[in-house]
């Protein structure tokens, strides 16, 4: 049975795949006449906003501008996005049975005050890492490692990170804890081996507590 719970936001309690690239894909265009495959850029999911822009070699002077525009533009489609079927419902059910509820991500501070605060689930969390919190990210084992240290975990064995990408599961197994997967919203389920665990749903989360 798990006490700690770790968790990713995008693709994992949030559904913000669609918003995220369809607003880069514009900004690249308006700004930059850049144009961009929903598939080429479905990279970006899971890491920095700005590593992302430095992948796509975006030159430097207008790193800052084209991340806050692409910030801007995501949340003007928060109406967009949506919590995952049963998520909240999940968060309720963990929370009433005192498991240690985190979050890792690599949105930074204003990224969640606009998308991830409106739904309001940020109750449920005794500490929440963002991408301003650590210099190193993910797959680095940092923001694990620092969500862990705010709630005092030092049972590795009862600790486990729930995310989509393969950031998360690099990140969690450089932290030295279990990797689950969140199925539902990963969008390359085929590229992930030997898991620790693999939910097909929200709701099965619940099984680790059992």
């Amino acid at each position: 049975m798990y006490k700690n719970i770790l968790f990713d936001v995008d693709g994992t309690l949030i559904d913000t795949e669609k918003p995220i690239i369809h607003s880069l894909q514009k900004v690249l265009k308006e700004e930059l006449n850049i144009k961009k495959s929903y598939n080429d850029l479905l990279f970006v999911l899971g890491v920095p906003g700005k590593y992302s822009l430095e992948k796509l070699n975006i030159p430097k002077d207008k790193l800052d501008y084209i991340l806050n525009k692409w910030s801007h533009t995501i949340s003007l489609n928060q109406s967009k996005m949506r919590l995952f079927d049963d998520i909240e419902y999940v968060l309720q059910n963990l929370y009433n049975n005192k498991i240690n509820l985190a979050i890792i991500t690599s949105k930074n501070d204003e990224e969640m005050k606009n998308e991830f605060s409106p739904f309001n689930i940020d109750k449920y969390f005794s500490s929440i890492v963002t991408a301003s919190d650590t210099k190193l990210h993910k797959p680095n084992p940092d923001p694990i490692l620092k969500a862990m240290d705010n709630l005092n975990i030092t049972n590795k064995e009862k600790t486990i990170y729930i995310g989509d990408s393969i950031y998360d599961m690099k990140s969690a197994k450089a932290a030295g804890i279990a990797f689950g997967l969140a199925k539902w919203g990963t969008p390359t389920p085929n590229a992930f081996k030997n898991l620790d665990h693999s939910f097909n749903k929200p709701t099965d989360i619940l099984k680790l507590i059992k």
